[in-house]
């Protein structure tokens, strides 16, 4: 079967109350500013956020559209019925694009081995 790499809007979580149950029910992973809280569920689905602690609109905006292409590209690598939610509460200057894909996919590992 043929790999899909797209991100479709029912694999992306936007409700307040799905964000809410996985921070305070799910299992935590961080490595600097990146953390991650993962919980079993019906299928799999991920929320971005990032804090006005990373930077200004654009910065933001910048790093959401990193984790959303890289998510997107690498999702393969995570069980199937997992929910995340991606956390970014600062920025780096030295981080770019590969050194974030290094980090999500060290991550990525680290919650096959752990749910």
């Amino acid at each position: 079967m043929k790999k899909k790499y797209s991100l479709s809007k029912k694999e992306i979580i936007r409700s307040k109350e799905s964000f809410e149950r996985i921070l305070k029910n799910g299992k935590r992973f961080a490595r600097g500013h990146l953390k991650v809280f993962v919980r079993s569920g019906s299928k799999r689905r991920i929320g971005f956020t990032v804090s006005s602690k990373a930077g200004k609109a654009v910065v933001r905006n910048k790093i959401k559209r990193w984790l959303r292409e890289i998510y997107r590209k690498e999702k393969y690598v995570l069980n199937d019925n997992v929910e995340i939610i991606m956390l970014v509460d600062g920025f780096d200057n030295k981080m770019n694009y590969n050194t974030l894909k290094e980090v999500i996919l060290d991550i990525f590992r680290e919650i096959n081995e752990n749910i």
